[in-house]
């Protein structure tokens, strides 16, 4: 079964202690939610927006070694969601805080080993580091991220859609 991580599990090291055996598949998008920073990092529905994440391939042991890593249910809740993986749509197990997590956590910053140990996720899987600090700067936009990309996921999903 796939996994899709976006946080402090796209660190292979990481992953390696808390789910042995689990093996990297690739870069995946989380199509239509967006990354929250709530102490930790979490993910909420947002339309049109996309997350850039690490899919791994686990098995039974690994999730119920997740369930526990991640807090669930009490914490966060696991539930399928689609993946944008090598050109098309794959179901993943995805984690979200709860409700009661989100307003205890909301507005609370990463640490900076938490970002780092993220960042270096990322960085290690050649994701898009959405974790590194960013300095504003006026003009900073990036075509193929804010425009294309988007527009090429959104014609993956409507076809799908379209074909069923």
């Amino acid at each position: 079964m796939y996994y899709f991580a976006y946080g402090s599990n796209m660190n292979s090291e990481q992953m390696a202690y808390r789910c042995p055996g689990a093996v990297t598949a690739g870069h995946g998008i989380l199509w239509d939610y967006a990354l929250v920073e709530r102490k930790y990092a979490d993910i909420e529905r947002r339309s049109g927006a996309w997350i850039h994440g690490l899919l791994w391939e686990i098995s039974e042991e690994n999730l119920h070694s997740l369930d526990r890593y991640e807090g669930c249910p009490k914490i966060c809740r696991r539930y399928p969601a689609d993946i944008i993986f090598d050109g098309r749509k794959v179901r993943a197990v995805v984690y979200e805080m709860t409700q009661a997590a989100k307003r205890e956590r909301d507005g609370i910053p990463y640490s900076p080993e938490y970002r780092k140990l993220c960042s270096d996720g990322a960085i290690m899987n050649g994701i898009n580091d959405a974790f590194k600090v960013k300095e504003k700067t006026e003009h900073g936009i990036n075509l193929f991220f804010c425009c294309l990309l988007p527009f090429r996921i959104f014609r993956i999903f409507r076809s799908k859609k379209d074909s069923v």
